[in-house]
């Protein structure tokens, strides 16, 4: 058949099985291949796999102790603030307590600088300062040539010191003073001024305005009103020469208030 002879095709036949056999055995070691190639990668796979878990399951582990450690830190700082907030509010109250006590005794030294100033008022003589009497001696100019008795009752220091010192404006502005002292006439405190029943109008003027130049430059002075001539006392001292008790206007000074 097709030219070949029995024997031949026999071979041919040989041949063909020859190299299916060998394709079968091909095919088995390529199977085998796969198949083993396919295992390697599989355990290749779960090894990567257990592997990827264990490095996880540490990353995880690690970020647990982590935020472990973070909430210790943020309790510890959380409880420190409240530690110091409560030192602090501690240290506001003594602060408000020290200031208390600072103010309760400054108050305390005012209240007795203000009782040590009224006691050396109290004790410290009354004067007039050279600016009052330059002040005074002006605003008794318009009364110039008025006579004034001045009659000092009581005998310290004080009183001669403060009648002297009263006088000088009054001479400055040309108003006549004559200056007596009361003997054995008891007391009298402070300053007044009066003005006799008899004296003009022009005289009782110059003893109002005399009154409010006074109390105008801080000199504590009292109305003494109208008084008699005969209203003088019994015994005084007076300068040699001069005579008292002539005057329209009386200036009585006494003892400091």
């Amino acid at each position: 058949m097709l030219g070949l002879s029995l024997h031949a095709w026999e071979n041919v036949m040989l041949i063909a099985l020859w190299v299916a056999a060998l394709g079968a055995v091909f095919v088995g070691i390529s199977t085998y291949a796969v198949v083993r190639l396919q295992k390697i990668e599989a355990a290749d796979a779960r090894e990567g796999l257990d592997k990827y878990k264990l490095e996880a399951g540490e990353q995880i582990a690690k970020a647990d102790a982590d935020a472990a450690a973070s909430l210790a830190l943020a309790k510890q700082a959380e409880s420190s603030l409240a530690g110091a907030n409560s030192r602090a509010e501690e240290a506001r109250a003594v602060s408000a307590e020290a200031n208390k006590r600072a103010a309760e005794a400054n108050k305390t030294a005012e209240g007795e600088r203000l009782a040590r100033v009224k006691i050396e008022e109290k004790l410290a003589p009354r004067s007039i300062s050279m600016p009052q009497i330059v002040s005074l001696s002006w605003r008794l100019k318009p009364y110039a040539g008025t006579p004034v008795d001045i009659l000092q009752i009581g005998e310290s220091p004080e009183i001669t010191h403060f009648r002297t010192l009263l006088a000088m404006p009054l001479h400055a502005a040309g108003l006549p003073a004559v200056i007596s002292t009361a003997v054995g006439s008891g007391s009298f405190i402070g300053l007044s001024v009066a003005v006799l029943t008899d004296a003009t109008d022009s005289e009782k003027l110059a003893a109002t305005g005399l009154l409010a130049a006074l109390n105008a430059e801080g000199i504590i002075a009292l109305d003494g009103g109208t008084v008699k001539r005969e209203d003088w006392p019994g015994f005084i001292m007076a300068p040699k020469g001069e005579t008292s008790n002539k005057a329209p206007i009386r200036i009585y000074i006494g003892s400091k208030p």
